[in-house]
This record gives C-alpha cells, sequence and structure tokens, in this order.
C-alpha cells in the first residue's frame, strides 16, 4: 500500500511562479501589446511635434522643431494627445516610469532594472502588465480599435467593411 505524499513546499512554489508565468504570456491583452506600444511612440512624437514633452517625462515646455510626420489637423493632434495623457495619467508610478524609460526613452530593460534596482526579469514582467493596462484604458477610451474579444475570439467583421471589400472585388471585376 502506497502513502500519498504531500508535495514540497519548493515544488508548490514552482507550480505558483509557473502559473503565475503562463497567466502574463497568455493575458487577453497580450495580443495588443506591439499595437499598443505603436501607439505609445506616436503620442510621444505627436507630444513633440506639439512643443510638449508628455508628462511621463516631466511635461517641460520647449520650442518644437517641425516634424516630417503628417496630421490631418493641428486640431485632431491636440485631441489625440490630450486623451492619450488622460489615459497615461491612470497608470501607477511604476508603470509611468517604465513606459517612459523603455518606450519613450528606448533604454534597455538591464538599463531600467539597474536605475530601480529591481532584476531584469521583474522590468520585463512589470512591462508586460504596464502595457496591457494602457491597452485596456486605451481601449476604453476607444482610442485603440478592438480586433479580438477579450476571451481571444476574433471580433466578427462589421458590415460596413464587408460591403467595402465587395465594392473592391467589383470594380476590380470591371477591370
Amino acid at each position: 500500500m502506497k502513502l500519498l505524499q504531500m508535495p514540497s513546499p519548493s515544488s508548490r512554489i514552482a507550480a505558483s511562479v509557473e502559473s503565475k508565468r503562463l497567466n502574463e504570456e497568455f493575458s487577453p491583452w497580450a495580443i495588443y501589446r506591439n499595437h499598443t506600444i505603436v501607439l505609445l511612440r506616436k503620442f510621444f512624437r505627436m507630444s513633440l511635434s506639439l512643443g510638449r514633452m508628455p508628462s511621463l517625462l516631466g511635461g517641460e515646455l520647449f520650442r518644437a522643431k517641425v516634424t516630417a510626420y503628417q496630421v490631418k489637423t493641428f486640431e485632431d493632434t491636440v485631441i489625440f494627445v490630450h486623451d492619450m495623457e488622460q489615459c497615461l495619467a491612470r497608470l501607477d508610478p511604476i508603470a509611468k516610469k517604465l513606459i517612459g524609460r523603455i518606450v519613450f526613452e528606448e533604454f534597455r530593460h538591464g538599463e531600467v532594472a539597474k536605475e530601480l534596482r529591481i532584476t531584469r526579469r521583474q522590468v520585463i514582467r512589470r512591462m508586460h502588465q504596464a502595457v496591457d493596462r494602457v491597452t485596456e484604458l486605451l481601449l476604453e477610451a476607444e482610442l485603440l480599435e478592438p480586433f479580438c474579444a477579450p476571451d481571444g475570439l476574433p471580433l466578427k467583421k462589421s458590415p460596413v467593411s464587408v460591403g467595402k471589400i465587395e465594392n473592391l472585388q467589383a470594380r476590380e471585376g470591371d477591370l
């Protein structure tokens, strides 16, 4: 007859760490991370073109140089920068620092880890959490268009986009 053995504390800790790692990697917002970072960089460029430093970096005012980035109107730029500032203001201080250093100032994870006196792995994990939080805020503010449901399933295409595709196919058929 075999006795049931309880798992050792170290194996329970390892299992807990593994489950946390899997939850972070398979966050429902993980698919948006690259899009969110692109949007944050766009915000940074537009903010600089307006002559302001983003609030995450201090918000100092200075003269802007003319950039090659094309926007529809000045008002659109101001509205976009303001809306992004509102979303970023809702982040916790560590998330703000990480986004400012890694996305805006392009520091490496190791450099930020030394500055914050934490491990590189913690920087990466917290950066993923920060970007995921920004994604949530951008989706709430409708600054980022959803392309999948929170459960990971793709959204159905809207009838408008289907109509556009059909119109394009009809035009190609005419040629």
